[in-house]
């Protein structure tokens, strides 16, 4: 995609991963919502916008994940608006899906399923080396723990910093929505 009008914008240059930066009201959400409006009515590349003010905490809400299922434009709805309480509920419900994302592709792909290194733990490292303080390990349920390094101590979700609790859900988001790509 080289060139995209839409309304009063017009993007060039576009590349594979693109980022926009600006003051705050300077219209970045705008534009935003209306490419993704663009995109998807074109059937045009994948956009994944995650809304600005991210709330909740890292906990797996049953509720949030029926309403995944039930609606398939739930979660592009939800992200449009600019606050979302239950971002994090939702990004909990996302490793959910990045883990049976990626052992499908295990499983599909004999590459990647002859190399015993490759599992899911090594998707969760990759979150894990961007956080400093706290490490999220498997649980028993579907979700993760979260752990503090040293010492290394089991800890509840809210106990972590708001940067922390950022990192894990904006890597779950992001690895989630790769995942959804190479899938289709």
């Amino acid at each position: 995609m080289d060139l995209i009008q839409e309304g009063q914008f017009i993007l060039t240059g576009l590349s594979k991963i693109n980022v926009l930066l600006g003051k705050n009201g300077c219209g970045k959400s705008g534009l935003l919502k209306r490419l993704e409006s663009f995109l998807t009515q074109q059937n045009n590349g994948e956009i994944n916008y995650v809304t600005p003010e991210r709330g909740g905490s890292l906990r797996y809400e049953a509720g949030v994940e029926q309403n995944v299922i039930a609606g398939e434009n739930w979660a592009k709805d939800q992200k449009r608006q600019n606050q979302w309480p239950s971002f994090k509920h939702y990004s909990v419900t996302q490793y959910r899906r990045l883990e049976t994302l990626s052992l499908r592709e295990i499983e599909k792909n004999h590459e990647i399923r002859a190399d015993f290194t490759k599992t899911f733990d090594t998707i969760i490292q990759k979150i894990n080396n961007l956080l400093t303080n706290v490490k999220i390990v498997r649980g028993t349920k579907g979700d993760f723990d979260i752990f503090t390094i040293d010492p290394e101590a089991k800890i509840e979700p809210q106990q972590i910093s708001s940067g922390e609790s950022e990192i894990i859900a904006l890597a779950i988001e992001c690895l989630t929505f790769e995942k959804s790509c190479d899938a289709t």
